[in-house]
């Protein structure tokens, strides 16, 4: 609340994860092929293959762009995108780490200077020299992953440090091990990808095709060297994140099976450069290229679904406030008098209050109409049935901070959010109904699965029940939709299971 809050309509979290994902594809391609270049060189000298070497020399140049230009540029973007959408996390982990961010600095330096002099160094100096500027530059961008691996594998597992504040304990905090693990046999793979998408523009037919199955070997070890790395990495993550795979975090969910699928299909596919190298081509080098971006992109957003709804688990959350902050907020005086960056102070529960609100507190992780839009969401939900459930948030589907705002910016939240979403559009069904008044929490047969509980339900009974569940679990909102909704939505209970009786009949 110290800060500025910088809005953009498609979503801060969301151009986040765009450009994170495609700098650290690239980052790691840069540590692992800084291997793949040496190892490969020691193997063309050893063989004096002069078709190799100029393979690799091509390769090189491709290698430096890629990750000097495009590497360095999307860096930068990176701490100008986390600076301005999540200024508190930033200035913590700047604050915990200074010195693992100045080692990881100097060792970037290292990396542009050995890179630029590994290029630029082909048949100019002895073969013994180059080789060796060509470790440099490998030590020093695997070191990197080192330290900056500790920082993100912190964000999700801070472990001891809660309790004791040690660095070290921060440091290598309980999935530092397995993340290392994991990041090192990705590299190890993607210096196979981009070695086959070079690979496959050689002219020397021979030299093509062996560079290919080699290429195609380093893609296929650093893919199941990944497997037991990340089994144990799941094994390490946060409580909750079993629940939120399962269906209280549909993203989540749906990028653990990309990855598991998609892994397993990158395996058995990468048998073709290895054993058909002559028909590999340049249609077949894009698509593998587009298929180990998808799985990365999904192996980094689960990463940052399961941390939800913090930014450092169990320390600050996504909004910038620590627990016992927000805690004050709300049994205090509320969001509004904390904050420092706000366009106006109303204390009355207005559409103008609901905005800050919105602005201060919802704005890191939602839009309106953009990623994770509301109004979609909310459409035809009444102000109340909204205010009751912003009380509710932690008890949600997927993963929600509690609200931190006094009990007139909740009514002002509400207000707001069901002004900009439409109170007065009609529900279609009771698809809808059952979506919006009851998908907030549950799902017919998957998370929190109502279909078992509400058989042998008659239709007048589902209607009495509706306005007695919020005094039956607390939990839950007070029922406030019209007949209408209440009529549809107990049509689409029983729905489910006439078509249940239907296929037992069949």
């Amino acid at each position: 609340m110290n800060f500025p809050v910088w809005e953009l309509e498609m979503g801060t979290p969301l151009l986040i994860a765009i450009v994170a994902i495609l700098h650290v594809y690239v980052s790691h391609f840069a540590i692992g092929g800084g291997l793949f270049l040496v190892v490969m060189e020691h193997y063309a000298n050893r063989k004096d293959d002069r078709h190799l070497r100029n393979y690799l020399i091509t390769h090189s140049r491709f290698f430096a762009l890629v990750t000097l230009v495009f590497g360095a540029i999307s860096g930068v973007g990176i701490w100008f995108v986390i600076g301005l959408s999540s200024p508190a996390a930033t200035s913590s982990l700047i604050h915990l780490f200074v010195w693992v961010w100045a080692i990881e600095w100097a060792l970037f330096i290292v990396e542009i200077a050995a890179a630029i002099v590994y290029y630029m160094t082909w048949d100019r100096v002895s073969r013994r020299t180059h080789l060796a500027v060509g470790w440099v530059y490998f030590i020093a961008a695997f070191l990197s992953l080192v330290v900056i691996n500790g920082i993100l594998a912190f964000m999700l597992t801070p472990g001891e440090w809660l309790a004791s504040g040690n660095f070290w304990d921060a440091f290598f905090n309980p999935t530092y091990w397995p993340s290392t693990l994991a990041r090192t046999a990705i590299c190890i793979g993607l210096a196979g990808i981009y070695a086959l998408f070079t690979g496959v523009f050689v002219k020397h037919a021979a030299t093509r095709a062996r560079i290919i199955r080699l290429a195609g070997l380093w893609a296929l070890a650093g893919t199941i060297l990944a497997v037991p790395a990340l089994y144990w990495y799941h094994g390490l993550l946060p409580a909750g994140a079993a629940e939120l795979f399962a269906g209280g975090m549909p993203a989540a969910a749906l990028a653990a099976r990309v990855l598991v699928w998609g892994g397993i299909a990158l395996a058995v596919i990468l048998l073709a450069p290895i054993i058909f190298p002559k028909n590999f081509g340049p249609g077949s080098a894009i698509t593998f290229a587009l298929v180990a971006l998808t799985l990365f992109g999904a192996s980094e957003w689960i990463r940052e679904s399961v941390r939800k709804p913090w930014v450092i688990v169990d320390y600050m959350y996504g909004n910038g406030l620590r627990p016992a902050e927000a805690e004050a907020m709300s049994t205090g005086d509320g969001i509004l008098a904390n904050a420092v960056w706000v366009q106006e102070r109303p204390a009355a529960a207005t559409t103008a209050t609901g905005r800050e609100i919105f602005r201060l507190a919802c704005r890191s992780c939602h839009t309106l109409d953009g990623y994770r839009g509301l109004t979609d969401r909310l459409g035809g939900l009444d102000e109340d049935y909204i205010y009751e459930s912003v009380a509710r948030l932690e008890h949600m589907v997927g993963a929600m901070p509690a609200f931190p705002g006094s009990d007139v910016e909740r009514r002002a939240l509400a207000r707001y959010l069901a002004q900009e979403s439409g109170t007065t559009l009609p529900m279609l069904d009771g698809a809808e109904v059952f979506s919006k008044r009851c998908g907030f929490c549950h799902s017919q047969s998957g998370f929190r699965a109502l279909d078992g509980s509400l058989e042998g339900y008659a239709h007048d009974e589902l209607l009495e029940l509706f306005p007695e569940l919020a005094e039956m679990i607390e939990e839950m909102p007070p029922w406030s939709g019209t007949e209408d909704e209440a009529r549809m939505l107990a049509d689409f209970i029983q729905s489910w299971y006439a078509v249940a009786g239907e296929e037992e009949e069949n």
